[in-house]
Order: C-alpha cells, then structure tokens, then sequence
C-alpha cells in the first residue's frame, strides 16, 4: 500500500509540471500491464542509451518517474535506495525517468541529473525522456496515473 500511495505522489507532480489534470479520469495500470514502446530508447546518465524493456530483469521493472525539483519527489527520495535495494533482492529492474521538459534547458538537464544522481547516491538506471515522449505516450493512454509497471516473463 505504501508503495501504491509513492507511485500516486509521482503520478500528481508529473501530472502538475505538465499541467495535466489527473483527477479527470484515473485508470490504473495493472501489474502484469505491457507498457506501450518498451523499446523506446532513453539516455541515462552514464550517457548510455536504454529502453525499458532492455532493463527488465527476471521479476519485471520498477518504472519512477522522477525530476531534479520537484518537492513531491524530493520528499519521497529518500527511499530510492531502499526501493532500488529491494528490487535488487526480488530480481526487479528499478528505472528513474526524467520527463520535466520545460526544464531540460535548466535544473532537469543531463548534467544536472548527473550531479543529482551522485548526490543522492543513485543505484539504479536515471534516464532522460527527451520531451516527455514516453509521459506524454502514457498519458494518451489514460494511464500515467501509476508510475508502477511489471513485465511478466
């Protein structure tokens, strides 16, 4: 339940930077759900590019949608490392994605993500989702609500 209520805080923030109203129509995506282009590819901060489905691991992919500023996001990531550390023992892939265009020129950018990145000590994959390609492509499909995505094996 904890995890849902996280994954609904990320849901409204990323929904207010890009002035959507989320509340007009919430559909969940179910555990089990295929993510619509999961070979998408997004640059990480190692400066690799990764799709989605290339970070599945054996029990699926924890997918965050996260930023740099936002203060939904700063007050819940500070349990990144325990999230990234239990993915690691249930053999999850854990994947932070930055979809904050409206600030990609400024404190979303890639060297900024680098350097927030290495602050918080991230473990896990932090990709950029150049103009908000996948958010947007979710939204469409009514169901960016839930930043929760498992793919079954």
């Amino acid at each position: 339940m904890k995890l849902k209520l996280f994954f609904i805080f990320f849901a409204l923030s990323i929904s207010a930077l890009l002035g959507l109203n989320v509340f007009s129509s919430i559909e969940i995506i179910e555990i089990g759900s295929k993510i619509p282009e999961p070979d998408m590819q997004m640059r990480d901060i190692s400066d690799e590019l990764f799709s989605l489905q290339e970070l599945n691991k054996e029990n699926g992919l924890l997918v965050v949608f996260s930023c740099n500023t936002c203060p939904f996001v700063n007050a819940w990531e500070d349990r990144y490392k325990t999230i990234s550390q239990l993915c690691k023992v249930k053999n999850v892939g854990m994947a932070a994605i930055n979809s904050n265009a409206a600030r990609r020129d400024g404190v979303d950018s890639m060297d900024e993500m680098k350097k927030h990145a290495k602050e918080k000590g991230y473990e896990f994959r932090y990709l950029l989702d150049e103009n908000a390609n996948l958010a947007l492509l979710l939204w469409k499909q009514n169901q960016i609500q839930k930043y929760q995505h498992w793919y079954p094996q």
